[in-house]
This record gives C-alpha cells, sequence and structure tokens, in this order.
C-alpha cells in the first residue's frame, strides 16, 4: 500500500505537545459537513466515550497518511481545544511533506465518568507511526515512544465528542 505525502509522527507530535500547554486561539470553524454526527445514544457513557476518542484518532491516523489536513470527519468525533489541537497538529505537519505509515497504538482506560462526561487516560505507543523522507529513507523519530494522553469527552444532549486533550512527553506513561 502507498502512503501520501504528509508531515511525519515527528512533526505530529513536537506540533501535538507544543500545541497542549498554548491556550486556545478562538473557537474552531463551525463543521461544513452535512453529514449527521454519530450518537452512539444505545451505549453507555463509558463505551460511547471511548468509542469517539477512538474514532478521533482514527481520522487523525487516516489523515496523516493522506496529508489531509483538515478532514470534515475529525469534526464528528471532536470538538473545542480537542479539535483545535488536531486541526493545528495536522496542518503542521501537512507543512513538513514527509511519508508517514503506520499508526500509533491506543490504551485508553476510562478513570472517571458521569452521565454527559468521561475522562480518559491513554498510554499510547506511538513508536510504530514511522516517519520517512520522500525517498522512503527511515528517520529515527525521537518523537515514538510511550506517552501520556489525558481526554475529556462529553455529551452534549447529541453526541460524544472528545472535548479536551493533553499529549505529554515520551515516557510519561
Amino acid at each position: 500500500m502507498k502512503t501520501h505525502v504528509v508531515g511525519g509522527a515527528g512533526v505530529l507530535f513536537a506540533c501535538l505537545v507544543a500545541a497542549c500547554s498554548a491556550s486556545g486561539g478562538g473557537d474552531p470553524p463551525e463543521p461544513e459537513t452535512p453529514t449527521p454526527s454519530p450518537t452512539f445514544a444505545s451505549e453507555e457513557p463509558e463505551a460511547a466515550a471511548l468509542e469517539a476518542y477512538e474514532a478521533m484518532w482514527g481520522v487523525v491516523i487516516e489523515a496523516s497518511h493522506e496529508g489531509d489536513a483538515d478532514p470534515p470527519e475529525l469534526k464528528l468525533y471532536s470538538s473545542g481545544e480537542a479539535l483545535a489541537l488536531m486541526l493545528s497538529t495536522l496542518e503542521g505537519a501537512a507543512e513538513d511533506q514527509a511519508v508517514v505509515t503506520g499508526e500509533p497504538v491506543l490504551s485508553p482506560q476510562v478513570v472517571d465518568a458521569s452521565d454527559d462526561e468521561v475522562t480518559l487516560l491513554d498510554c499510547m505507543d506511538s513508536s510504530d507511526w514511522i516517519e520517512s523522507d520522500e525517498g522512503g529513507e527511515q528517520e529515527a523519530s525521537p518523537s515514538g515512544g510511550l506517552r501520556k494522553v489525558d481526554a475529556q469527552v462529553a455529551h452534549d444532549g447529541l453526541v460524544w465528542k472528545v472535548v479536551d486533550l493533553r499529549i505529554w512527553e515520551i515516557g510519561s506513561c
């Protein structure tokens, strides 16, 4: 399977870590996609939150492979600061123009839950989210490894979305 040119995992995580500590610079643009958001209505809050979190990462991973800096599907699973962080990360990564293959391994767990808000803790392994230059040479990525991810997933009355995200440095879990 051929991958597309996009910013690499090293750049992705450098952008993620830098953006995690930055204050929000306003609300992200409203979704332009008329596609209805998934509701996960028949699921318990914990299961729905985990599904929204994993779906958000699925969109980010696919976008990193395809060089898509603004995938409309991302707005289905994230909003607020989490959406702004991921869009900023993908935009910055697209500017680097490296080839990204593989994907991180997610291990999210529920640490707190109510009917409309769930807190997740993940120990994401980004070791196999590999960046190569345009000639196919793999670059050693100091950004690959185990890192703690804190996520807040909220139900707004209609849908579950990741609303806040903090990605820590390598070795934090």
